[in-house]
């Protein structure tokens, strides 16, 4: 497209260029009409500024031809932009809603006392949420996790941590929060998923 633009231009200024050699020798031979005819100038004169014309017009006429071809092409790159847009946006919608419904799923196991379960799904949706750039939710998940390490002792190789301690170690280096760094650290201590099936 920028390429045809650059064309158009160097034969628009060419035609105005020939224009005006045209002007200026209509010029010269009216100023020294003993010397050259001024009929045979004005008949050059008048080629000369009908190429310029005839290219000029055929630019326009090309342009008017070619524009719904160039505004179809337009309207189809805008629309595979938006769809590439709305696929991405989908995508982090899903995401997002599986993250708070994490995050709400960790406040049940909360209230029925199954802090196992809370406290990993909290850990989760804070991974989740720091996916999306979600500060908040990120900020409360992390707080939930955090009261639930301090008040009870439900990560010491409990079956539903240990399941996903890999992943929960992996997603809370990526959090730049020192709640993150205390959930990592009293994770550390405790083996990975494999090394207790291998063990076992």
């Amino acid at each position: 497209m920028k390429k045809k633009s650059g064309n158009n231009n160097w034969v628009g200024w060419t035609a105005v260029g020939l224009s005006f050699i045209a002007i200026v020798l209509s010029l010269y031979s009216i100023h020294n009409s003993n010397s050259v005819s001024l009929q045979k100038t004005l008949e050059i004169c008048i080629s000369i500024m009908g190429i310029g014309i005839t290219a000029i017009l055929g630019i326009q006429i090309y342009t008017i031809l070619t524009i719904d071809k160039r505004v179809q092409e337009k309207i189809e790159n805008e629309r595979k932009l938006y769809k590439e847009h709305n696929t991405q946006l989908k995508d982090d919608m899903r995401f997002l809603i599986k993250t708070m419904q994490r995050f709400i799923t960790g406040n049940i196991y909360l209230i029925n006392g199954e802090y196992n379960d809370a406290f990993c799904v909290f850990c989760l949706a804070a991974i989740g949420a720091n996916k999306l750039g979600e500060k908040e939710l990120v900020s409360i998940s992390l707080q939930q996790a955090i009261d639930i390490l301090q008040h009870e002792n439900c990560i010491n190789k409990c079956e539903v941590v240990m399941k996903y301690i890999d992943e929960l170690k992996a997603g809370m280096i990526g959090i730049s929060d020192e709640r993150a760094i205390t959930i990592y650290n009293a994770l550390s201590h405790l083996p990975s998923y494999e090394e207790i099936y291998s063990s076992s």
